[in-house]
């Protein structure tokens, strides 16, 4: 089984709100990593049309 660390944007802030035109600010961001489980792509031919991927 292969996996994949993602990372995920929790919340971003931007200090002050608004923000003044020629004044300084701050940009906060958190960010977390979720692990992805990668499958391979079956693809089937018969009821589906040839290629196409079964479930969709």
């Amino acid at each position: 089984m292969n996996t994949l660390l993602k990372p995920n944007i929790n919340s971003i802030t931007i200090t002050p709100n608004p923000i003044n035109a020629n004044t300084g600010f701050s940009i906060a961001i958190s960010v977390s990593e979720i692990e992805v489980v990668l499958e391979p792509t079956i693809l089937y031919c018969g009821t589906f049309s040839c290629g196409d991927e079964a479930g969709i």
